[in-house]
């Protein structure tokens, strides 16, 4: 019976405006999909705080979405977009009651959800999805810690929380892949790919400077960067002034598709970034039979396709190996996404 289901109601900064939006949070939104189809017990409704940036409501892949169209808008007009989430909230309960809160990020996401859950008395479920444990994540003055369900990514992740709240994270779950998502392809364009925002955090300047030192073993070394940010024309120059002009190719921002093809026809994902709570781009490229050479961070691991670097040389190092080595490209999915399904499950059912 309908009545019997439960409700989940997910507060998150954006959404798919349809369901052609495959580049807005892939992972949450591959999850939901999974999830919907898998459980039927369970109604989903999403509230969608800032994106897409008008307000709406639609379906999407006959999961009920709640736009408030935020925008990102500062004070004091971004309490209008919060009035509109509560209202949107308390109409949501009133036609089919809400079971539990679901908020994505520890940030402002999770302050509205707790209001949300002491307002109907339900149990709150946060996942950290990114940097919210720095220092300049205000909200977690105004989050009491003690009365959310902490769901962490990775280990790591969960042993930052630990160290910064003093508190245990209540489980760690990691997002998985579509298993349809993996490419088997032997002919590979790319010896090297990179796969991000072109942000200081990515560090793709130490992806430049690898890529350089390869030259000098392999003249016609062939990388390509994926992504756009505030760090494109730094990273351009440095391309030029290292002379790489041949070797690495800016292909701005792709969609989904057209990036997993892209990892698909690669031979190394280089993934230079300092912090990742997950690293999804990472197991994105292991499906699509990549070989990883990352940083130690998110739930990279060394692993037969999986290379940590701690610096610069060990990078080159790696990448030097494997570019001398026979190669395997046959894909691995770390985690697959009803793996995911089921562990989200067994916490909606705890609670």
């Amino acid at each position: 019976m309908e009545s019997h289901k439960k409700h989940i109601l997910v507060l998150t900064p954006g959404f798919p405006k349809d369901g052609s939006d495959e580049n807005c949070i892939p992972s949450l939104q591959i999850f939901l999909d999974d999830f919907y189809k898998t459980f039927d017990e369970f109604k989903i409704t999403v509230i969608a705080l800032h994106y897409p940036p008008f307000n709406s409501k639609y379906l999407w892949k006959k999961i009920d979405i709640y736009g408030c169209g935020g925008n990102d808008v500062a004070f004091p007009k971004r309490f209008k977009v919060w009035k509109d989430l509560f209202n949107s909230a308390k109409k949501i309960h009133q036609e089919f009651p809400i079971s539990c809160v679901h908020s994505f990020w520890l940030g402002e996401c999770a302050y509205l959800g707790s209001r949300i859950s002491k307002k109907y008395k339900i149990p709150h479920i946060n996942t950290l999805m990114g940097q919210e444990l720095n220092e300049s994540n205000w909200y977690l003055k105004f989050v009491n810690l003690n009365k959310i369900k902490i769901v962490t990514l990775s280990e790591r992740q969960a042993s930052l929380f630990k160290a910064k709240t003093g508190k245990d994270g209540t489980k760690t779950i990691p997002w998985g892949i579509r298993s349809d998502e993996k490419k088997i392809n032997e002919l590979r364009e790319y010896d090297i790919i990179g796969v991000g925002s072109l942000i200081p955090g990515k560090n793709f300047e130490m992806f430049v400077e690898i890529v350089h030192d390869i030259k000098k073993v392999f003249p016609n070394i062939n990388a390509a960067i994926v992504g756009d940010g505030t760090e494109k024309e730094k990273i351009r120059n440095s391309i030029i002034k290292l002379n790489l002009e041949n070797n690495i190719k800016l292909l701005g921002n792709l969609n989904r598709k057209d990036v997993l093809n892209l990892m698909g026809k690669s031979k190394i994902l280089l993934h230079t970034s300092k912090y990742e709570s997950f690293g999804y781009a990472l197991a994105e490229a292991l499906a699509c039979g990549c070989y990883v050479v990352c940083s130690e961070t998110g739930f990279a691991k060394n692993t037969n396709k999986m290379f940590v670097a701690a610096n610069k040389d060990e990078f080159i190092k790696s990448i030097l190996g494997l570019l001398n080595s026979k190669p395997d490209y046959s894909p691995e999915i770390p985690f697959a996404i009803n793996e995911t399904s089921e562990m989200y499950k067994e916490l909606y059912d705890q609670i």
